[in-house]
């Protein structure tokens, strides 16, 4: 508002129809400007909110993350158990070579190493939890 009324003044001051024509092309300027600003605001409050989503989805990762690897403990110890306990058939098989043979639940950790898992080798193939138990 102040500027407004300063800039009437002077602007009458220098010569009238000077005055309507700047005054004019000022408020398409304005409303040009006012127009990137929202759009701008647009941008920002847009990539607020993929940070937000970013921040959140690399929180629950995480969460996930820790636990897969407590799932991932127990299933192992369960293993170790089912091996020790019941005096099942079994087969060493390379992570890496017979992957395909190797449920996920019996795999290590890594590719280079060998696992020992309780098979049946009537169907040749890797028992399931349930069988070792009931076997």
């Amino acid at each position: 508002a102040r500027h407004g009324k300063g800039g009437g003044s002077g602007g009458s001051s220098s010569s009238g129809s000077g005055s309507s024509g700047s005054s004019g092309g000022g408020r398409s300027g304005q409303e040009q400007e006012l127009a990137e600003l929202r759009t701008l605001r647009a941008k920002v409050e847009s990539l607020e909110k993929e940070v937000e989503d970013r921040e959140f989805s690399e929180e629950l990762y995480a969460a996930v993350e820790q636990q897969r690897r407590e799932v991932q403990t127990l299933v192992n110890e369960a293993h170790a158990a089912i091996l020790e306990v019941n005096e099942l058939p079994t087969k060493s098989l390379h992570c890496e070579r017979d992957s395909t043979d190797i449920p996920s639940y019996y795999r290590s950790g890594s590719a280079d190493s060998r696992v020992e898992v309780p098979w049946n080798s009537a169907e040749r193939r890797a028992m399931t939890p349930g069988e070792c138990v009931l076997e």
